[in-house]
């Protein structure tokens, strides 16, 4: 960074990081999108889940980032599509945790494969190395931003 009297987009953190955000969320929409119906929310409720299961919605929104309306749309669409269920918390009756049923297991077991290549494709010629301090310096930019 030589001038900080100057925005150049092409430069700014903030610019490219949504435009590489919005592009790789794109993409990735395919695998799971078209073939398997699910939208961008109800895959990272899905996904979450898988990782974490029973996880209350002001948790997965908390991991995911994203608001509280599209968490419960999506859980919503889940639970009609019977991925999803969801069961009182044993501390507050107005609480659910969020559980994966064997569809939405199964469902994201077939998606996984797909994914998993897709991150493959989308690395290739990039060490383990390289992608380790990538991952590490967004960990080190991300928590400078959180709260």
């Amino acid at each position: 960074m030589s001038d900080d009297t100057q925005l150049v987009l092409e430069q700014f953190l903030a610019f490219r990081a949504v435009r590489f955000a919005s592009k790789l969320s794109t993409s990735v929409a395919e695998i799971y999108a078209g073939p398997h119906g699910l939208s961008r929310a109800q895959w990272r409720v899905l996904a979450t889940l898988a990782e974490e299961d029973g996880l209350t919605a002001k948790v997965i929104a908390r991991r995911t980032s994203m608001d509280k309306v599209s968490i419960s749309r999506a859980v919503k669409l889940l639970k009609a599509r019977s991925l999803i269920h969801r069961e009182p918390t044993e501390t507050d009756g107005r609480t659910y945790r969020l559980l994966l049923t064997g569809q939405g297991r199964a469902l994201y077991a077939e998606i996984v494969p797909d994914a998993v290549a897709w991150q493959r494709t989308l690395l290739a010629g990039i060490s383990d190395e390289e992608y380790q301090r990538f991952l590490h310096l967004m960990a080190t930019l991300e928590d400078r931003l959180t709260d």
